[in-house]
């Protein structure tokens, strides 16, 4: 075995081993699992092909801080990739599995894809993974007919109103001034509520005493039509984006007399059981930084993207300013809220066919949320925590991130739609390179000082910039 493939054994052993906590970890069914293993899959690749040999003596310090994060215990038996360790955490930490699809990147510059449907006929897409089922497909896919005026004494060829068979049973006469029914085929003749009289001679019918708002309405045997015009035929088609990954660089510089003057500070803890070592902390804060980065970079690229939504057209606005909670009830502030978030959702749902199942807010707007207790059920971080899930709102994750803080007096609430199977989001988080580490370089004119990084290539952006798609609702609360 080389040592391509023996590498990209254990890859796929310690994804394989995590699938579970990366699944919990965001909105994600097997389907979207699958997006997020081939994106850690294809970074790592991407990793070996650019260290080749040199890759594989990973940096003992780096792996064994990393591979006692939280939610990694489950992985311990499996034979350590460091990178793969790297992106699993932050994978399973960043809030980006509940608002951005997930892809891997072949190259630093690579376009990606998504599929839908168009009318073979019109080229008008029929379904449109971020758009509501066009309404003219009703009329492609209902029962075919075709109709002709009459005029009273002159025959219709049955033979030649269409170009596929008459169903003789659906023949109906019409009045076009009151749009109801007069006269109905019935055993061989057209029999009517009153007045008209009807002949019908091989396949010619011929209406006498016809009103002038009278028309002839036949239906058409669609498996019979030559040109099969009430036959809705699709292709598939996509829409591409291209994406440029950005270089990602975290370098951690630290002194071996620092660490250890600090571990000293620690000793007496240390007798006491508590072991305490600096320069681990410093690495293990240094993933803290890359995944509050993901984070950063989801949320706030997530925000945007909604936001470019509304430059015509204006959010739903809440205002609270006139509220006193010493003269009004607080279930009726609750149900103006309550309202103006279902508002949203409908909104949402008309704009491309989802309601929210994510909804993003900033400090003021989680506030405003969070005290509502009818609708909103919170999780030990909404108290402890600033950014993450804090709870949820009628049984929807809500994420409160403080990079959409503004202090201009409003909240900011954002409904987002990710598909579950990571075919569809505001925002694509797109990764070249996997987050890595080098050997710790040492400082030549002072040896004692040495850096450690963590690197990578990746890429947050709008999945589509059309001024027709929306993948997420806002609303604004004005508190104050």
């Amino acid at each position: 075995m080389d040592k391509h493939e023996e590498y990209m054994k254990l890859v796929g052993a310690k994804i394989n081993a995590s699938m579970n906590d990366i699944m919990k970890s965001g909105n994600r069914n097997a389907q979207g699992f699958m997006f997020s293993a081939q994106r850690i899959r294809k970074a790592a690749e991407n990793l070996f092909f650019r260290f080749s040999a040199t890759y594989n003596d990973p940096v003992k310090a780096l792996y064994k801080s990393f591979s006692e994060r939280p939610g990694l215990s489950n992985v311990n038996n499996v034979a350590g990739v460091d990178v793969v360790d790297i992106n699993i955490a932050a994978t399973q930490q960043s809030i980006l599995g509940y608002l951005s699809a997930e892809r891997g990147m072949d190259k630093p510059i690579d376009t990606l894809w998504f599929q839908g449907l168009k009318d073979v006929a019109n080229g008008k897409w029929v379904n449109r993974p971020y758009l509501p089922m066009d309404k003219a497909i009703r009329n492609q896919l209902r029962g075919a007919f075709a109709e002709e005026n009459v005029t009273s004494g002159t025959g219709i060829d049955l033979n030649t109103i269409s170009n596929g068979s008459i169903l003789m049973d659906t023949i109906q006469v019409v009045d076009t001034s009151t749009h109801k029914v007069v006269g109905k085929y019935v055993d061989g003749e057209i029999l009517f509520n009153e007045g008209s009289t009807a002949t019908i001679v091989d396949g010619v019918v011929t209406i006498t005493t016809a009103s002038a708002n009278y028309k002839l309405v036949v239906g058409i045997d669609k498996t019979t039509e030559k040109d099969g015009a009430h036959t809705l035929k699709v292709k598939p088609a996509t829409e591409t984006i291209q994406v440029v990954a950005q270089p990602r660089r975290i370098i951690l510089n630290q002194s071996y007399e620092d660490n250890s003057y600090m571990n000293k500070q620690a000793f007496e803890l240390s007798q006491s059981g508590i072991s305490l070592d600096f320069g681990k902390i410093a690495v293990n804060q240094l993933l803290d930084t890359y995944v509050k980065f993901l984070d950063f970079d989801s949320a706030m690229t997530t925000a945007e993207t909604i936001e470019s939504f509304y430059t015509t057209n204006d959010p739903i606005e809440l205002d609270l300013t006139d509220y006193l909670l010493a003269t009004s009830e607080a279930a009726t502030k609750n149900d103006i809220v309550h309202k103006n978030m279902l508002d949203m959702n409908a909104e949402l749902q008309n704009a491309c066919g989802y309601g929210y199942n994510a909804i993003l807010v900033d400090s003021a707007a989680a506030s405003v949320l969070g005290n509502d207790k009818e609708h909103f059920v919170p999780n030990p971080n909404f108290m402890s925590m600033l950014d993450g899930v804090i709870g949820t709102y009628d049984g929807v994750p809500m994420l409160r991130h403080h990079s959409l803080n503004t202090n201009d007096g409003y909240g900011y609430v954002y409904g987002v739609y990710k598909a579950a199977d990571g075919s569809l989001a505001p925002t694509v988080y797109a990764e070249y390179l996997a987050p890595y580490s080098c050997t710790p370089a040492l400082n030549y004119d002072n040896p004692s000082e040495y850096s450690e990084a963590l690197l990578s290539m990746s890429a947050c952006k709008p999945v589509a910039e059309d001024a027709d798609v929306q993948l997420g609702a806002m609303l604004k609360i004005k508190i104050a």
